[in-house]
């Protein structure tokens, strides 16, 4: 009768290998092997560590494609058509193309700054946002001047990931704290500042005021946020120091956006 090969004493066979292993090493031999492997024993063996190596891959699934942070928000081409348009303002206003600016349909990587010490002299020029110290991943500006009165209406949005934006408003508080006044560079006088909290537009409101004795008229500054964008508006239109046009060029350009928003699924 056939004798199947054995192992070395205390050997087990745990795979194709260790079978020829054994049959290499008793040549005809069986009183120099140990315990028998046949068929019977080698194959439910190989059988089990199979199974578990495939069990090890489904626990183990590959890792889930990272989520793309700027997803659902607004380019700045989409932010630049929620912009007011020239057929928006009063007689007499022209835009400025040297002012217009966008970060077309791609998005720049966000970056943050301290809001403390900032150029308060900023306050009174076009992108005023930018003293927050924190750049958005898109954005859309452009401003319109009367020719015949040199006053000026400026719009700007900035939309931002996640909830940056809240940040933003609370970091224009500070910089109104950090500026109670600065110098006017024309006038070389002082220029007034004063802040607060204002309702009714957006998800949230900050109007600042501009003064200064030497000025004919005041400036207005809004900032109104709407999920995660952020508008910005300035005015220097009207004997009111230009809040009712302010609040209305924000109020505008806010519907725009929440209504582009909207669509492009950002909240």
């Amino acid at each position: 009768m056939h004798s199947w090969p054995r192992l070395r004493r205390g050997a087990l066979c745990t795979s194709i290998e260790d079978f020829h292993a054994s049959v290499v090493s008793c040549p005809g031999d069986a009183r120099r092997c140990g315990t028998p492997v046949g068929p019977g024993l080698l194959l439910p063996r190989l059988f089990l560590r199979l199974v578990g190596l495939l069990r090890r891959r489904v626990r183990d699934p590959a890792p889930a494609k990272p989520k793309d942070p700027n997803s659902g928000l607004l380019t700045g081409t989409q932010l630049k058509k929620a912009l007011a348009t020239a057929s928006y303002f009063p007689a007499g206003y022209a835009a400025d193309p040297s002012l217009a600016r966008d970060t077309g349909d791609t998005y720049q990587a966000p970056t943050t700054k301290s809001a403390a010490n900032p150029h308060c002299a900023g306050l009174g020029a076009t992108s005023w946002i930018s003293l927050t110290g924190v750049e958005g991943v898109s954005f859309a500006q452009d401003s319109h001047i009367n020719k015949n009165t040199s006053v000026e209406l400026d719009q700007e949005i900035d939309v931002y990931r996640g909830t940056t934006a809240t940040d933003v408003m609370k970091d224009v508080v500070k910089v109104v704290a950090e500026c109670p006044s600065y110098t006017d560079s024309d006038t070389h006088s002082t220029v007034k500042v004063t802040g607060a909290s204002t309702v009714g537009l957006g998800d949230e409101a900050y109007t600042i005021t501009l003064t200064d004795s030497a000025w004919e008229t005041g400036t207005t500054l809004i900032a109104a946020r709407a999920g995660t964008a952020v508008v910005s508006v300035l005015s220097t239109d009207g004997s009111d120091n230009g809040a009712t046009s302010a609040k209305k060029l924000a109020d505008h350009v806010l519907a725009s956006v929440k209504s582009m928003s909207g669509s492009a699924g950002q909240s």
